[in-house]
Formats: structure tokens, sequence, C-alpha cells
């Protein structure tokens, strides 16, 4: 009985710029793109309305390539559960942030 025993693998890291990326990239895009609408003035206010359609389908395919950066060190139900967590958080930040600038470019300018 003098087998030593395995040695456990070591943790995979997982790359932190694209983690980032995937977090930042569609609140970003949000502020961006209100701003954008709102520099175009008031013939642009509709196209507002589109903004959060747009995130929706950017936040999906955004939502994929969260999945691959972190399937190499969750497995099972955490990463199933991270899924569903960035993918709801990221429309929760998003339409937070899309109406807050809606506010403040569109509304507060006529409050004079």
């Amino acid at each position: 009985m003098s087998d030593e025993p395995p040695v456990p693998e070591p943790t995979p890291e997982i790359p932190r710029r694209p983690l980032w990326s995937c977090l930042a990239v569609p609140p970003v895009l949000t502020v961006l793109a209100n701003g954008l609408i709102a520099l175009g003035g008031k013939s642009g206010q509709g196209l507002s309305l589109a903004v959060p359609v747009v995130m929706f389908f950017v936040i999906i395919g955004l939502t994929q390539h969260f999945h691959g950066i972190i399937s190499k060190r969750y497995q099972g139900p955490s990463l199933l559960f991270l899924n569903f967590a960035y993918f709801f958080g990221q429309i929760i930040v998003c339409l937070t942030l899309w109406f807050g600038s809606c506010v403040l470019l569109f509304a507060a300018p006529n409050l004079h």
C-alpha cells in the first residue's frame, strides 16, 4: 500500500479579457446607441424604441460566447445557472440603462 494518491488537476482558468468584454459590451452599446440617437434630435426619438429589441439579440449572441468562456471551468447545474444569470442580468442592466438614458437625453432638456 505504498501507492501515492493521485494529484488533482488544477482548476482551469477563465480568460479575463473575453469575460469582461462579454460583461461590458451590452451596457456600453445600450448607452452609446441611445446617445447617438439623442444626437440626431427629435427626428430620431422613435428609433430609441428599437434599442432594447436590438440589444436583446446582441445579448443572446453574447450569451453563447459567455457559455463558451465559462464552460472551461463550470459544468452541470452551475453552468446552467451562470448562463441564466448572465442572460437575465444583462437584460435587467440594459433595460435600466436604456430607460435612464432616455430620461436623461430626451426628457431632461425639456424640463426648463
